[in-house]
């Protein structure tokens, strides 16, 4: 866990342990510790996880989906989970999510592993930045009538085929961000939405080029990805195929 996530929980939650990776952790000891913290059953148990999506990465010379190591903690999460939901009279609320995935059957596995729909949040609503993503959880939304922090009717929306809850929440103030003597281009300020460009970690030999596109890359693209490979260890680049024409932004 990073250093500053590990301040701002400890901050919220004093007691709390930290944990290694969730891979080696033994499950029946959580369970155990469980049992001896809450023998009246009295407490609800919340599982958060956010485990790293399916590798269907374009700069990877082979994209595995749930097959490689990070792809496949989702799944592995999800049989460590079935351990705990096995506990004798305690409820568990789960709550999971990933990114929005471009292969149905991803979601669906997910689904019905879970034994449950997913529904879409995006920062938007509130943020400057939007990050939809699907969250897995074992509420029943179908009675969730009322925002629980404005009181009002609950939104749904539609989002790639998802159910979409839309947050209706203050929209941040670019006020209040410390710039430190910059300020957004006049596009953020005006609302107007662009791509980001992404950036990727060159190794020696620098990655490969993406195996497809839309469209071709011109010639130059070509050229400036393959000479990316003579970057010092470590440094980063935008992806030449990205945005190297304003149409594809």
């Amino acid at each position: 866990m990073e250093a500053a996530a590990k301040i701002k929980a400890r901050a919220a939650i004093p007691d709390i342990q930290h944990c290694r990776c969730f891979l080696q952790d033994d499950y029946q000891a959580v369970a155990e510790l469980i049992q001896k913290q809450d023998p009246g059953h009295q407490c609800l148990i919340v599982v958060t996880a956010g485990t790293p999506c399916p590798d269907y990465s374009a700069v990877m010379d082979k994209s595995e989906g749930r097959k490689r190591p990070e792809g496949s903690k989702f799944g592995e999460f999800i049989d460590r989970l079935m351990n705990l939901r096995e506990l004798p009279g305690h409820k568990l609320l789960t709550t999971a999510e990933n990114v929005v995935m471009n292969h149905p059957s991803d979601c669906q596995y997910i689904s019905d592993r879970l034994a449950s729909d997913p529904i879409v949040l995006d920062s938007a609503d509130c943020c400057m930045v939007s990050r939809p993503r699907l969250w897995w959880s074992n509420i029943k939304w179908q009675d969730i009538k009322e925002h629980p922090l404005t009181g009002q009717k609950v939104q749904w929306s539609q989002f790639n085929g998802h159910r979409q809850i839309k947050l209706v929440l203050p929209q941040q103030d670019v006020a209040n961000f410390k710039m430190g003597g910059l300020r957004f281009h006049e596009d953020v300020l005006q609302g107007r939405k662009h791509a980001l460009r992404r950036r990727v970690q060159i190794h020696r030999a620098g990655p490969p080029q993406p195996r497809t596109g839309s469209g071709r890359p011109k010639l130059h693209v070509n050229d400036g990805w393959q000479t990316t490979g003579n970057l010092p260890r470590g440094m980063t680049t935008t992806m030449p195929w990205l945005g190297w024409e304003r149409k594809q932004w």
